[in-house]
């Protein structure tokens, strides 16, 4: 499932879905001061964490994933927490609330190492915990009786293995539409593509200087071809396509880390032409629904979790958690819960190897 050579980079304005990035604040937080949820006003939830440890929407012991559903499908090891996304829906009365969660596996040796599981929470606007209208200045009191309420850090016992090495850095996730690529200057995605290549992401000959024929020194829009964009990088045409329409995509926002797209199954960007999701995604384990993209983890995540900086740590190796895309696909109705969870569908495409 990969794009012809002369229409793998083309964005239609009038196909290409709409897409919201998310980037990281670069500042880490500090360990466990960004409980989302913990604030009652639900209107300063916009947005989302990575690391730490999860902000759960519904404080409910019997709301969350199981122990069983927090390890490693194949390994068995306990997964670590890796970002949460509020996406509310709005239209829709059982989904008022709604957030997304994401873990992985960080085990050395194990064979899905860096992929991961996602975990569907959401809650009608009247509910036990949060106030119906917003700018509430407390969380709601709860009947004993029919929920169990767990603190923060009861809630997050079920991720406790060996302590705080199993946690990624904690920092706020922002999310920004992503920008149009007429708005791009030429010049400017030259030098984005020049500083990937010098950085050696794409690898093979130095880009020719100097030359009249590049694609990106005229006024032309970035809707090139695959062709225009080996003669211009200095590449032979066995470059893998889909991962030159990577790069040429991110390098509009190059510091996302995360594309959201509700339901939009053709606003995917695959990394590269392997690994591509190509079979039917498994319907909602709960209602028998279509299960749809939602949004995709990216690779330059990685750089801000300190992954190759941490070392060895126990059985956890330098390089224990790595992807090139994690696709989510939830349940399309985003059918009702109560105050359960749902764990929805992930894709993991592995890392790009370069060329072969």
């Amino acid at each position: 499932m990969s794009d012809s050579e002369d229409d793998a980079l083309d964005y239609d304005d009038e196909t290409t879905p709409e897409v919201e990035l998310g980037f990281i604040c670069e500042e880490a937080s500090a360990p466990g001061s960004l409980q989302v949820h913990a604030n009652p006003d639900w209107t300063k939830w916009d947005g989302g964490k990575v690391g730490g440890r999860p902000s759960w929407l519904c404080p409910s012991s019997g709301s969350l994933p199981s122990t069983e559903q927090l390890a490693c499908s194949e390994c068995r090891t306990p997964l670590s927490f890796l970002l949460q996304v509020y996406c509310p829906l709005d239209e829709q009365s059982d989904a008022f609330h709604r957030s997304l969660y994401v873990f992985v596996c960080r085990a050395a040796g194990c064979s899905q190492q860096g992929d991961g599981k996602a975990f569907r929470l959401q809650l009608p606007r009247e509910n036990a915990f949060y106030a119906g209208e917003s700018g509430a200045s407390s969380l709601k009191s709860t009947d004993s009786s029919t929920h169990e309420l767990v603190d923060p850090e009861a809630a997050v016992e079920l991720l406790r293995t060996q302590g705080s090495k199993w946690l990624f850095p904690e920092h706020e996730l922002e999310i920004d539409h992503e920008p149009d690529s007429r708005e791009a200057a030429n010049e400017y995605e030259a030098k984005l593509l020049a500083d990937f290549e010098k950085d050696k992401v794409i690898g093979g000959r130095k880009t020719r200087e100097g030359d009249e024929s590049d694609p990106f020194t005229d006024d032309s829009e970035l809707d090139v071809s695959q062709r225009e964009l080996n003669e211009a990088l200095g590449h032979a045409g066995d470059q893998d396509a889909q991962y030159v329409r990577f790069l040429t995509r991110v390098a509009l926002a190059k510091d996302q880390v995360l594309r959201y797209s509700r339901w939009e199954s053709d606003a995917v960007l695959w990394v590269h032409s392997q690994g591509i999701r190509t079979a039917a995604v498994p319907p909602c384990d709960r209602c028998g629904g279509d299960r749809k993209f939602e949004f995709q983890v990216l690779p330059q995540l990685l750089n801000y979790l300190g992954v190759d900086q941490q070392g060895s740590l126990g059985d956890i190796s330098s390089r224990s958690c790595e992807w090139g895309t994690l696709a989510v696909y939830t349940c399309a109705r985003s059918c009702p819960l109560e105050t359960q969870s749902a764990q929805e569908f992930l894709h993991y495409q592995p890392a790009y190897a370069g060329a072969t």
